[in-house]
């Protein structure tokens, strides 16, 4: 299989770039129509269509244009469907029309070549992306401090799980057996960062180091429901916090008795930094002309794509393909920290039993 044409921005005269990038597709608009191949036989004349054909039509390939490097520095070749605007030696009110390749040693090279130096009016053109795609995988949390000192911000909590009156005049011995279970969830929101808006045209993997009650897990989120927050649609249940075993009670004589559990519960949000690799996808030409379907895309398309999708975050660098930004947000953290187990006994004032009409004070008349 070729090579893929590399994704450079193009270079006009004067030494700046254009927001255009080599080897991804693009519509070339003016003032609503769209440049078309006319079917990108040899020959066929270059026209003007007034319909935006989209990806599911038959004749969407007739408006997609590459725009290619030359050999001379600021001049590109443009090419759609394998053939090449080609100007067949024409000059003024001349049509340009479709032709195979001309390679550089041609005599015919020049025909292909088009300079960056400004149009205006009816020669001023809009590149436009039809169709691209962007991912983002999440990962590299940074939580604020409270993530360590999570016992400063514990309520507690009491649990009754065993009660019981003895109204008999001896002490009564009890087995009971103990199962309580606290979940502990940790969830990831980014509502209150200012690049939820582009995350919400993302598919998003997220890979959370788990700030929670207990210790640090990996976790792999897939946020793909874009309709609702990522913290309402993915509740991350890592763990629970058990009580269980069997205990004996001794009941004295006119005495309550109660058992409990004490939760040290913890329910905080904490702020994080994260960082997203954003990459980006897109049709990409080959050097022998053919077309690869949604490849990854090379840095400078990538970062053109998340303009086009107006991104306005923080950008803090590259990594090979793929562009590194930082995200914001917040952590939720639900659990139960630590736990305690508590007996507690009211002796009875006076146990009153009603007999015959008559009342009687800690004992029954025979």
């Amino acid at each position: 299989m070729d090579t893929l044409i590399p994704n450079n921005s193009v270079h006009i005269t004067g030494g700046k770039d254009l927001e255009i990038i080599t080897g991804i597709p693009y519509k070339i608009i003016n003032d609503g129509h769209y440049l078309d191949n006319g079917d990108a036989d040899y020959g066929s004349y270059v026209t003007l269509c007034g319909h935006n054909y989209d990806r599911n039509d038959s004749k969407y390939s007739r408006q997609i244009w590459y725009i290619e490097e030359s050999a001379n520095l600021g001049e590109y070749r443009i090419s759609s469907n394998g053939k090449y605007l080609d100007t067949f030696g024409g000059e003024h009110e001349f049509e340009c029309r479709m032709n195979y390749e001309s390679h550089c040693d041609s005599p015919y090279y020049s025909r292909q070549l088009w300079p960056n130096e400004g149009w205006y009016s009816r020669q001023l053109w809009k590149f436009e992306i039809p169709d691209y795609q962007l991912k983002a995988e999440i990962e590299n949390f940074k939580y604020d401090e409270k993530i360590n000192d999570l016992e400063s911000y514990v309520t507690k909590v009491t649990s009754s799980i065993f009660t019981s009156r003895n109204q008999s005049l001896g002490s009564n011995k009890l087995g009971i057996t103990l199962s309580e279970k606290m979940q502990n969830i940790s969830s990831w929101s980014f509502n209150k960062s200012k690049e939820i808006v582009f995350l919400d045209k993302l598919n998003v993997d997220i890979k959370a180091e788990y700030a929670g009650v207990k210790g640090n897990l990996p976790e792999i989120i897939k946020w793909d429901n874009k309709t609702i927050s990522l913290e309402t649609s993915k509740k991350v249940k890592l763990d629970e916090t058990n009580v269980s075993g069997k205990y004996s009670v001794e009941i004295q004589k006119k005495e309550d008795v109660e058992v409990k559990i004490i939760w040290y519960k913890v329910n905080l949000d904490v702020q994080f930094t994260a960082i997203a690799k954003i990459m980006g996808y897109s049709d990409r030409l080959r050097k022998n002309g053919s077309v690869a379907k949604m490849e990854q895309v090379d840095v400078n398309a990538t970062l053109s794509f998340l303009r086009n999708s107006g991104f306005e975050g923080t950008i803090i660098g590259t990594e090979g393909k793929n562009v590194l930004v930082e995200i914001t947000g917040n952590v939720n953290i639900q659990g139960a920290l630590k736990y305690e187990i508590e007996k507690s006994s009211v002796v009875i004032p006076s146990l009153i039993t009603a007999v015959d009409d008559h009342i009687v004070d800690d004992h029954v008349l025979v």
